[in-house]
């Protein structure tokens, strides 16, 4: 996922988190695992997203290894 830098801060972003996290629960999932860039950790931290370590590497970026517990 990613929102283009001149719609940022329109809730863009949260919308879509909101929207995977809710449609993994009415799924049967009680996690969501998932890659981001390092400089979004912050962002995934405010929605209770937790880091688990370094990602894969991907398109030439490093990332982070984030999990949310969806009980």
């Amino acid at each position: 996922m990613a929102v283009d830098s001149g719609l940022e801060g329109r809730g863009i972003g949260s919308a879509i988190t909101r929207h995977v996290e809710e449609r993994s629960r009415a799924l049967g999932a009680v996690e969501v695992v998932a890659n981001i860039r390092a400089e979004n950790v912050g962002f995934m931290r405010k929605r209770g997203w937790v880091e688990r370590g370094e990602g894969v590497t991907l398109f030439g970026t490093e990332s982070k290894a984030i999990v949310k517990r969806l009980s």
